[in-house]
């Protein structure tokens, strides 16, 4: 993301301004939500490559000449990075303060601490996982990037210094190295490896080989348009076809890195098109900027969907494009200034830029950790019922997550879930351990098969007959069935081959097949539940529930409802949810083709028009801490209803005939 572009050999190299530009533009698109640019996010991995091709062969020439010091590598990196960040921050914490409840403010401010140390990237795979905040309303979410870059300049400083004549096969080997890693991850930890340093080395790695190979691509001048017009075939497939649900970076990551490096390494050609593109004034003035535009336009498009919840993509991309005009004002009068100003360019200045924002954020967070004064004086700023409906959210939230950490995933409790053990195979001992604790109970197990919400279900059945003895076989996103997602994800993977052994081990009375129930999943599980029909074993399908297109606390507020409005008999508009109604209908047709009963839970959660937000009662209650999972409340009070259906309660009980 840097614009030192300069190479003494070759010259200046505007066209770089301009593939930085075409990257930070489809960031911008894939951020609005434009659909033609669902794999928009190839942006970063672009940034990446350049700045490997920038600033790797400046550092290796250096060393070469014995004029390398660390100290002044990273200052002039700080100099490059934190000042354009600071008004950033600043807007982001005003942002937070008048939008954000309580939890989610202290959590912001952690986040901006970790923004301004460069290792974000870190606190956001910590908070990463299937029950994380909505990442689509976290306001520095992006700033992982700049922590990945940061930690690559400090490793570059490590390697100048042991490595000087060896450095292109260093790279070249710790590339190869990085890019397994990054394989491999991305098939047993996506988040670490789209958040890990180490997984995403490679990219910049790549680029500076191509830097410091570039005098040798000059003989291929003649070839120069066919590079670029192959580059940007690349990066531009990519950024089409892509989809963020796809296991990225990885392997898929070569096309973008490798069209970015294409059009890098092109040698330049004034009279071609291809060039032209990437050297027009227009490409320069936003690859110039790219660093502020970054920066800027996701806070920006935060902002407006805490305001408004659900902004149409035209609103969304009216408040994009505001990122560019004050990228404008922070080159002109923040960035531009303190990289070439004089005063700026000593030790001291340069560290205090860095060193005043962290010390006074790391300040901020231990003060309110310790106090929650500001988090109290927040009362008297606008906004407060918005952050006082949010606030309802959070501790149904820490008691859901509290409860799925204390059930775990060892088969103990009950759970196994292939989140961590990948296929059914895998699985099956700690079947076998869940298997021995439910049978030292009276009744034979019951089985249930399905993703996080069958989970919910898990703790509804139990509330709901305590008696039961419960297992679990559990995969995150999936519908119990074996098939591969259009995000090239296994779906239990080896469920139909390994059914048989599951049954043998488990040996239920009864399976319970329980999802949200995605699309793509339910035929699939026609074709599983076929396979059971061979077994002399009841099978009862818990139906979808409700899902809400935003958390269900920003919902009620953009219904146009103040706290002082809300009872236990608050319902929202069916219009806020995704269409459940047609999963529901797919999944009833698929039960009575295979005669196994559904129990209906849209129809106790919603209407035709509304679905409730809270549970019937005394209290405010929600029934969903996110968009779509239940709290703790909300499945004892579809536990209640579980006890009133006769059919429902015949299956769980072993009275219904087989």
């Amino acid at each position: 993301m840097l614009t030192e572009h300069q190479d003494k050999h070759l010259g200046i190299r505007h066209d770089i301004d301009g593939l930085r530009a075409l990257a930070v533009l489809l960031v911008v698109f894939y951020h609005i939500g434009l659909s033609d640019f669902g794999g928009g996010f190839i942006g970063v991995d672009v940034f990446f490559v350049i700045s490997g091709y920038l600033i790797i062969p400046a550092v290796f020439r250096q060393t070469r000449n014995g004029t390398f010091s660390t100290s002044d590598f990273m200052m002039r990196r700080l100099r490059r990075l934190v000042p354009a960040l600071l008004p950033v921050l600043a807007f982001c914490t005003v942002i937070a303060l008048l939008f954000l409840s309580d939890s989610a403010f202290v959590d912001f401010v952690a986040s901006a601490l970790s923004a301004s140390g460069f290792f974000a990237n870190f606190t956001f795979l910590g908070q990463s996982g299937y029950f994380a905040r909505d990442s689509d309303l976290l306001l520095l979410l992006h700033t992982w990037s700049l922590g990945v870059e940061f930690q690559f300049y400090l490793l570059l400083a490590v390697l100048a210094l042991i490595v000087r004549s060896r450095m292109l096969v260093v790279l070249v080997v710790l590339a190869l190295l990085s890019l397994l890693w990054a394989h491999y991850l991305v098939q047993n930890d996506q988040n670490r490896a789209f958040f890990g340093i180490l997984p995403r080395f490679w990219e910049l790695a790549f680029g500076g080989t191509l830097g410091l190979l570039q005098h040798r691509f000059v003989r291929l001048a003649r070839f120069g348009w066919a590079m670029r017009i192959a580059g940007i075939g690349l990066i531009l497939s990519a950024a089409f076809h892509y989809q963020s649900e796809m296991l990225f970076p990885g392997l898929m990551a070569l096309v973008p890195v490798f069209g970015a490096g294409l059009i890098v390494a092109a040698p330049a050609q004034k009279r071609d098109p291809t060039f032209w593109f990437f050297n027009n004034r227009v490409m320069r003035w936003i690859g110039t900027r790219s660093y502020s535009i970054y920066l800027w336009h996701w806070p920006l498009l935060v902002s407006l969907k805490l305001a408004v919840v659900r902004p149409s993509e035209g609103e969304l991309a009216a408040v994009a494009l505001l990122a560019f005009p004050l990228a404008e004002l922070s080159y002109r009068f923040i960035e531009t200034p303190i990289r070439r100003g004089i005063w700026w360019q000593r030790l001291r200045p340069t560290f205090a830029i860095f060193l005043v924002p962290f010390l006074t954020l790391t300040s901020l967070w231990m003060f309110e950790r310790q106090t929650s004064l500001i988090t109290a004086s927040r009362a008297h700023l606008p906004m407060h019922d918005v952050r006082i409906i949010g606030a309802l959210a959070e501790t149904p939230r820490s008691e859901y997550l509290s409860h799925m950490a204390e059930m775990g995933i060892d088969g103990r409790n009950g759970l196994c879930s292939l989140d961590q053990y990948k296929t059914v195979s895998d699985a099956l001992d700690c079947l076998a351990v869940a298997a021995n604790h439910a049978q030292a109970g009276s009744k034979q197990p019951v089985l249930i098969i399905g993703d996080s919400h069958g989970r919910d279900m898990l703790r509804a059945l139990g509330y709901a007959f305590s008696d039961l003895n419960l297992v679990m076989l559990h995969e995150s996103g999936c519908a119990p069935a074996a098939y591969s997602t259009t995000s090239n994800q296994n779906c239990f993977p080896d469920l139909n081959d390994k059914l048989a052994e599951v049954l043998r081990i488990v040996n239920p009375r009864l399976i319970v097949l329980a999802s949200h129930w995605p699309v793509q999943g339910i035929a699939p599980t026609a074709r599983t539940l076929d396979l059971l029909k061979s077994w002399d074993i009841n099978v009862l399908i818990i139906g979808p529930a409700p899902q809400f297109q935003n958390p269900v606390v920003n919902v009620i507020h953009a219904s146009g409802l103040q706290y002082k409005d809300l009872t236990p008999e608050t319902r929202l508009p069916a219009h806020f949810t995704f269409d459940v109604y047609g999963a529901s209908d797919a999944v009833n047709r698929m039960a009575q083709d295979a005669g196994v009963y559904v129990y209906d839970r849209l129809s106790v959660l919603c209407g035709p028009e509304d679905c409730r937000a809270f549970v019937p009662g005394d209290d405010l209650d929600l029934l969903y801490f996110d968009n779509q999972h239940l709290t703790q409340a909300g499945m004892r009070f579809l536990a209640k209803d579980m006890k009133k259906d006769a059919r429902l309660r015949g299956l769980v009980e072993g009275t219904a005939p087989k």
